[in-house]
């Protein structure tokens, strides 16, 4: 049996890619995920910014105008990681998640340290499908804390995708029993629940 979806994938930045689930936010994403799914796009701030009068996507006059005032910003201060990350985090909900993916990295090379960067990247590889690059990403978090249950959760995920199912399930199972976030646990008993549902069919 295979997955067909990366569909329960958690980030840790609001402003993401809009096809993965988003872990502070888990309801208000699942719906913004079956609009995608239906090929509509989500009825938040900067995608209503990115429709033309038509409904379709565009550029608007405010989306340009945002885009300016962020590179002018980081003209004056290259190296302002708050504001990069705030520009970077925009891109990446416009879907222009290669210039995203470029300011996170050059966040990186100025803080090897920034877990929510590298959590960011895995995410944006991971829905590239480069499935390898997300599962290093995400052992880098592990190595500077250990107990990152967000990335626990993402290695579970990443493992569901590759349909290997047990170790997702370790994973999960780590999670439920360790973390003291709420959310993050019902997350992971989800995920569990709908995993163990799947391979019953």
């Amino acid at each position: 049996m295979k997955i067909q979806t990366p569909y329960l994938y958690v980030a840790g930045i609001v402003l993401i890619i809009i096809s993965l689930f988003i872990f502070t936010q888990i309801e208000k994403d699942n719906s913004s995920e079956k609009k995608i799914t239906n090929n509509e796009m989500p009825d938040d701030e900067i995608h209503r910014n990115l429709k033309n009068q038509h409904g379709q996507m565009g550029v608007t006059e405010e989306t340009k105008k945002t885009i300016e005032n962020f590179e002018k910003a980081l003209k004056e201060n290259p190296n302002d990681t708050a504001k990069i990350r705030e520009y970077a985090d925009f891109l990446a909900m416009a879907h222009q998640i290669d210039k995203a993916q470029s300011l996170y990295e050059k966040i990186l090379n100025i803080d090897k340290k920034r877990t929510d960067i590298l959590l960011s990247l895995s995410t944006i590889f991971y829905n590239k499908g480069q499935l390898d690059k997300a599962a290093d990403l995400t052992n880098e978090i592990l190595k500077l804390n250990r107990n990152d249950y967000t990335a626990i959760y993402n290695l579970g995920v990443i493992e569901a995708t590759r349909n290997n199912f047990d170790l997702a399930k370790k994973h999960w199972e780590k999670v439920i029993k360790e973390s003291k976030d709420q959310n993050i646990t019902t997350a992971a008993k989800s995920a569990l629940d709908r995993l163990n549902q799947m391979e019953k069919k």
